[in-house]
Order: C-alpha cells, then sequence, then structure tokens
C-alpha cells in the first residue's frame, strides 16, 4: 500500500511539474507572437527558436506558425528548420 501510494504521489508531482512547464512555454509563445505583431520578424524568429531549444517537444501549431513567420521573410534555412521540427514526430499536437 505504501509503495502504491509513493508512486501514485511521484506521477502526481510530475504531472504539476510538466503542467508548470506548458505555462511557461505559452508565455514564452506569446512573447513571440507579440514581437511578430510589432513587425520584429528576426526578434520573434529568434524567441521562437530559443523556446524549442529549452522546450524539445514544442506543439506543431507553434512550429508552423513559426515556419510561416520564416516563408514570409524568405528565410529558407528557418523555415527548414522549423517544418522538420512541426513534422518530426516530437510535437504534441502533430499537424
Amino acid at each position: 500500500m505504501l509503495r502504491q501510494l509513493l508512486a501514485l504521489l511521484a506521477f502526481v508531482s510530475t504531472a504539476a511539474y510538466a503542467q508548470k512547464n506548458y505555462i511557461d512555454y505559452h508565455r514564452e509563445i506569446i512573447k513571440a507572437e507579440e514581437l511578430f505583431l510589432k513587425n520584429d520578424f528576426v526578434g520573434s524568429l529568434k524567441k521562437y527558436k530559443d523556446i524549442f531549444t529549452v522546450y524539445p517537444q514544442p506543439f506543431a501549431k507553434d512550429c508552423f506558425t513559426a515556419l510561416q513567420i520564416a516563408c514570409l521573410r524568405n528565410d529558407t534555412a528557418n523555415a527548414s528548420y522549423f517544418f522538420q521540427k512541426a513534422l518530426n514526430g516530437e510535437s504534441p499536437g502533430r499537424l
């Protein structure tokens, strides 16, 4: 019984930690989107890349948004990077 309780406690604490990461992840995504809205495309792409470095499993929709910004700038290097990120199978929300 004690073993099951400890396992449950470990699972709940891990889930709570993961939830915090998603909250922080989305806060950072909002900052990247705000940079885009201010026409700072270079800053926005850099922010997306930084986020995807810290969070190795980004949401596919965020990868696709970054891909669109890279295409808007004719930035083929970043477009390729974000395309790979969106389709590599690590994303929780695959395209």
